[in-house]
Formats: C-alpha cells, structure tokens, sequence
C-alpha cells in the first residue's frame, strides 16, 4: 500500500516537472522522464502484489482484467480531455493537470484497509502444472518434493518447525541471481516488451498520424485516437472473467493464464 502511494507521489511530482524540464533542455527532460517512469514501474508489481493478498484466489484473474481495463481507460481519458486542454490552456497544463490528480487520489487511498498476509491458495489437482515447482510469489511458495507439489502459505509460515519454513528461508536468500535465473522472469519481461512496443506507438504516433496525414485539428484528435484503447480495456476485463471461470470449471491455472 505505502509502495504504490509513493509511486504514484513520484511519478506525479516529475508529471508536473516536465514542462519545466522540457524548458531546461534534452538532459533535464530526459531525467524527469525517467524518473516518472521509475514512479510508475511500482504501480503494476504493487497491485498485483496487493491483488494476491486480498482477493479471493478464485477471483484474482477478474481482478487483474479489471486492473487492465482501467490502465486503458485512463489511457483513453486522456486523450479525451488532452487535446481540449492544450488548445485552451497550452500543452503545459495536460501535465499539470494530470499530476493533480494524486492529489484527488491519495486522501481516498491512505484510509483504505490492506492486508499484507498472503491467502493461503488450495492446490489444484487438474493440471500438474498449475503451479511451477519452487516458485516463490506474493501468494505463498510452491515447494517441490518426491511426493508431488506441497503449498507453503501464511498459515505455514508462523510455525518455525515446518518444514517449509527452512525451504523458504533458503529460497528467499538467492538474491537477484536466482531471480533472473527464472524462466518466468524471462517471459515476463519479453512479453511486456512487446506489448510496451505496440503501445507506446500508439501513444506517440497515432495523434500525430492523424494531425499531419489527415488534417485533423488537435480539439477534434480525441474521436480518433480513442478506439483502440476502449478496444484493449474491454478485452482486458473480458478475459480476466473468461480466465477466473475456466479455472473454475476444471482448468489448469497455467493452462488458463499463459494463453491469455
């Protein structure tokens, strides 16, 4: 909770900065936006961080659709209201404007109760691979043995004599290294890759595609640029309800998820 609160303070504060930043020239501009998105790198790690602690196992999948969804339809808000605001206010006041609201945000977030405890997940039987062997998340800790897959949880982990307890200590205390040595890790980051590609082309371009190829005056962009994010956030919900009830139904979690 304090984690996201502090991300989104950071990437609000060096928001409202880049004007200024731009005015100061390209090393300046360079950092603030760097800085924005060391702000904004938390927000996705934090919510699902916070998603696997308070949401019920069988409905995080939603959850996470509905996260998705939102992120999009943020996306398409503000290219809604962007293009009003500079040719009434000026460029500037997009970033200011957007800044401002962590200030709407926070009063609403610091009262709201989090757990930290992660919930214990029942194990699935219908696909061996729903959960990978010796992997460690914020839900808990798949250990591995002879006898098949054991589920190390918070319950677990209050008591000292379990065995789980030494693995975990053991596991945990790999560091970065056994960190990037997970294949998940890997696919993880070639899958946000591409999918940062494509987005952040649209981003960047598609305004501008619009505005020099087809003449379209910057108050009118926002009935042209909002499609594909209204597109991206309805199948982001749609499949995070799809993944919760086949998994529901039988379905191995990994069988669901990976396709997805």
């Amino acid at each position: 909770k304090r984690v996201l609160a502090a991300g989104v303070l950071l990437w609000s504060l060096f928001t409202a900065l880049t004007p200024e930043a731009a005015a100061l020239g390209t090393a300046p501009l360079l950092a603030a936006r760097v800085l924005l998105g060391v702000g904004e790198g938390i927000a996705f790690p934090a919510i699902h961080s916070m998603i696997a602690r308070n949401v019920p196992p069988a409905s995080q999948s939603t959850a996470v659709g509905v996260v998705t969804a939102a992120s999009y339809a943020g996306t398409a808000l503000a290219f809604g209201v962007s293009p009003y605001i500079i040719s009434e206010f000026g460029w500037p006041w997009v970033f200011y404007s957007f800044a401002a609201c962590a200030l709407l945000w926070l009063p609403l977030w610091v009262p709201t109760a989090v757990s930290n405890a992660p919930l214990p997940r029942p194990p699935t039987r219908k696909d061996s691979t729903a959960v990978l062997p010796d992997t460690i998340d914020a839900e808990g800790v798949s250990l591995g043995g002879s006898s098949g897959t054991q589920y190390y949880s918070a319950a677990s982990s209050n008591d000292p004599s379990s065995s789980g307890g030494s693995e975990l200590g053991s596991a945990s205390t790999g560091g970065l290294r056994a960190l990037f040595s997970r294949r998940e890790l890997w696919a993880i980051c070639v899958a946000q890759y591409c999918q940062s590609w494509g987005m952040y082309g649209l981003l960047n371009w598609l305004p501008t595609f619009f505005k020099d190829f087809y003449k379209v005056e910057i108050a009118d962009l926002a009935a042209y640029t909002l499609l594909p994010y209204i597109v991206q956030g309805g199948l982001g919900a749609a499949s995070g309800v799809l993944a919760d009830r086949l998994i529901a139904s039988g379905w191995g979690i990994r069988s669901v998820r990976v396709p997805l």
